[in-house]
């Protein structure tokens, strides 16, 4: 080692330090070591200037020194203390010449012996003159040979270290293309979903893109194993709205306006008019959604009130006498919200003493039936003399009566339940379609607090007044039902909670008979008839293959499926009103099934073959309750002289209306242009099928308009909407050209033009059908002029 200068003593144990590290096969000094020598270097440097400068302190700490030792001696101790060769190479310098320089004693010493650092462990070193194919990332950022292993080469194993290879070129070209043709297939599947739900221009033009590559992975979509594709039903979407119905006055009049209504057909229609003709009579829209565009309903009218100033008049008793005879003759059959035996007995009591007057209550349910009854008397144009005003005076005395001072806040009653009942059915007869949907909802809700759709087993309740409470819910129910088609809405009861007796099929003026009284007394026996009323309204031939058959706890009994049987054989009954009104209810019962199961939107997750099931199940349900109808009823089977014409006809719009609820599904299937080819001969059919009940709900009309005939033999409250409703399944299937065959595409024409004339003849004694008249009339006259020029010689 070469001799170090004087003045770098510090170079002793830095050359040490470098001699170390150059033995070091590795490169590298153990961290501890380092240190080590760094420190005794520190000692040695403070050692040796206080020694030559004789400031070294007795009390110097750092050596560990008292009062009575001396330096040499007090680092002679501190280095027994810490014996290794840097020490004892120091105390030599020390213990020489005092007159020798420490720093040449130091260098006259022998040179430090080198630290010896210990290998690490052996470990075996991996050749191999193998070439990968690949290296990974970490190996050829670094630039080593790679062991190519999966899924971590042996360098990154031994590292710990996240071995990561990446594809090379053509794998990841050939990797993105595959993404690709995924997100096509998918992309496709997208478009072939959505193609049936599209007009036929923009669907069209989707079908001639997607077939320019007929090469398209997309054509043979895989499918999961284990599972098996379903095509999902492409004209059932979810439910979902695409106006703002809080947006201004008329839509929030309107209201939502569902799939079933005939109001939704029409909107329907009216923009598939407008993609795919030139309008030569377009509709005024004037910032008019489409659906408001074909809303015939009025409630976008003020409420039906007037201004009167004293709300207790009365009419002279021969008006209210024919009035109220009117009523019951015409209305209570259908529905008979009020007890015809007891209003009567209470009408003679107020007219013989004025003076004695009954409650608010009954005087509300009375102004009510003069409305309906003088609503009525206006469209026969046979208005009584000696009247206290129109139709909304008697109604306006009717709220001003028993809605004010704020009754939606008073605990409900039976008279409140019948006089909420009446508003509706009145608001439904003047058109307000929406505000007779919330008033029956109120008076449903008023019947459902006071428990009026349970069986009553109470003593202290005779049984004529649960007869009549009975029918009160059977009739609100049936109301319920037919405006919830009219606006497409949900129904606001279901009949798994309803276990009220129907009403016996005896007249009102029976009811103090025997055998009348004991069957009304008779528990076992009604609820053998509620049962199989329920049952056959679900069960089309005794199949059970209803989701919905049997809701009531009354299944078991239901064995008796003959209504007309256990009617006839039980009680002795004859064909009345009353009995009609069971067979109405009945059909209220197939058409409730038919929102549920066709119109709903749980529907949207059935695939078409299973939704195509259920409209045959409830078509064949319809059916049945068709062939179990009694002749006398039988609206099919002409009967000359028959008593019940009234009733037959009632039965027939009411039939013909639920079939083609059942039926437009197939019908809107029909007319589409679908990718997978043309709909099964079953829908086909089907959609004949539903053109065919709408030209028969035509066909009992007559041939020449006549109100006073329509209105005094058909059920007058809803022929708007029964009209309405047959003659958008006809316009849509013109427009749409369900190809029928020569003779019927004619009778389609003839039967649009004849719809068109009665639609004429009644707009000019009613605003309601004024509005329907117009707005179809447009849309016809849109698809053809001469459909709407020759209707008024029609009529």
């Amino acid at each position: 080692m070469t001799d170090i200068p004087a003045d770098q003593p510090d170079r002793v144990l830095t050359g040490n330090a470098e001699e170390s590290i150059a033995t070091n096969p590795r490169g590298r000094l153990h961290p501890p070591e380092i240190w080590r020598q760094l420190s005794r270097q520190k000692d040695t440097e403070r050692l040796m200037d206080s020694k030559e400068t004789g400031t070294f302190s007795p009390n110097d700490n750092a050596l560990g020194a008292t009062s009575n030792e001396t330096p040499a001696s007090s680092l002679q101790s501190w280095l027994d203390r810490r014996p290794n060769t840097l020490e004892s190479n120091v105390f030599s310098a020390l213990s020489s010449s005092p007159s020798q320089p420490l720093t040449e004693s130091l260098a006259s010493q022998p040179s430090i012996e080198k630290i010896a650092i210990p290998r690490g462990r052996n470990r075996q070193i991996w050749t191999s003159n193998r070439r990968v194919s690949r290296a990974c990332d970490i190996c050829r950022e670094q630039k080593v040979k790679c062991s190519g292993d999966r899924p971590a080469c042996r360098r990154c194993h031994e590292g710990d270290i996240t071995c990561i290879y990446t594809d090379g070129k053509r794998e990841e070209e050939a990797r993105q293309s595959a993404e690709l043709m995924s997100q096509v297939r998918v992309y496709e599947d997208l478009l072939r979903s959505l193609h049936p739900l599209l007009d036929r221009q923009l669907a069209i033009q989707i079908e001639k893109v997607v077939s320019e590559f007929p090469g398209t992975p997309s054509t043979t979509p895989k499918t999961i194993p284990g599972t098996q594709q379903v095509q999902r039903n492409p004209i059932q979407p979810t439910d979902h709205t695409i106006e703002d119905l809080n947006r201004a006055a008329n839509s929030q009049a309107a209201g939502l306006l569902g799939r079933p209504s005939e109001v939704a057909w029409l909107s329907r229609l009216n923009c598939e008019m407008d993609r795919h003709m030139k309008p030569e009579y377009p509709l005024e829209r004037s910032e008019q959604t489409p659906l408001l565009s074909t809303n015939y309903f009025l409630d976008d009218l003020q409420s039906p009130m007037a201004y009167l100033n004293e709300f207790l008049d009365w009419p002279s008793e021969e008006t209210a006498s024919q009035l109220v005879d009117s009523y019951f003759h015409i209305v209570h059959a259908s529905f008979p919200f009020v007890g015809k035996l007891y209003f009567l007995k209470q009408f003679r009591i107020f007219y013989a003493n004025p003076r004695k007057q009954p409650g608010w209550a009954w005087m509300a349910v009375f102004n009510l039936v003069l409305a309906i009854a003088t609503r009525y008397s206006s469209l026969m144009r046979k208005e009584p003399e000696g009247g206290t005003g129109t139709h909304m005076s008697y109604f306006t005395r009717a709220w001003q009566l028993c809605m004010r001072h704020y009754a939606v806040f008073d605990h409900p009653n039976l008279q409140q339940v019948q006089v909420e009942s009446l508003m509706s059915l009145y608001m439904l007869s003047i058109g307000h379609v929406n505000r007779a949907w919330r008033m029956c909802g109120v008076a449903m809700r008023s019947a459902v607090a006071m428990g009026i759709h349970l069986r009553s087993e109470s003593e202290s309740i005779s049984y004529i007044s649960k007869e009549t409470r009975y029918r009160l819910w059977w009739a609100l129910y049936s109301l319920d039902i037919q405006l919830c088609s009219m606006t497409g809405r949900p129904p606001n009861m279901s009949l798994e909670y309803c276990t009220a007796f129907l009403p016996a099929p005896h007249r009102e003026e029976d009811f103090q008979e025997d055998h009348v009284s004991q069957f009304i007394a008779d528990d076992h026996t009604r609820k053998a008839l509620l049962a199989s009323f329920i049952s056959r309204a679900f069960k089309p031939d005794g199949q059970g293959n209803n989701q919905h058959a049997e809701p009531l706890h009354h299944s078991a009994m239901s064995g008796e499926d003959d209504v007309p049987r256990i009617a006839f054989e039980t009680s002795s009954a004859k064909p009345n009103t009353s009995l009609y009104f069971l067979y109405r209810l009945s059909l209220t019962c197939i058409g409730r099934a038919a929102l549920d199961e066709i119109h709903s939107p749980s529907t949207a997750s059935l695939s078409w073959d299973e939704l195509e099931g259920t409209i045959a199940r409830n078509n064949a349900s319809a059916d049945n309750w068709l062939a179990k109808l009694p002749y006398i009823y039988h609206f099919e089977k002409p009967s000359p002289n028959c008593p019940f014409v009234r009733q037959r006809t009632s039965l027939a719009f009411q039939f013909y209306s639920i079939k083609l609820i059942i039926l437009e599904p197939c019908l809107r299937r029909a007319i589409r242009v679908s990718f997978d080819g043309p709909c099964s001969k079953h829908c086909q059919s089907m959609a004949t099928l539903c053109m065919q009940v709408a030209g028969s709900v035509i066909n009992l009309l007559c041939d020449k308009a006549d109100v006073s005939w329509l209105y005094g033999y058909c059920p007058w409250w809803s022929m708007v909407h029964y009209i309405m409703q047959c003659s958008a399944i006809l316009l849509v299937g013109l427009v749409g050209q369900i190809n029928l065959g020569e003779i019927q595409n004619a009778a389609t024409v003839r039967n649009v033009k004849k719809a068109c004339g009665w639609l004429y003849e009644m707009s000019k004694t009613d605003d309601y059908s004024k509005r329907a008249w117009d707005i179809y009339s447009r849309l016809a006259a849109r698809h053809s002029p001469d459909l709407v020029l020759l209707s008024t010689s029609i009529s």
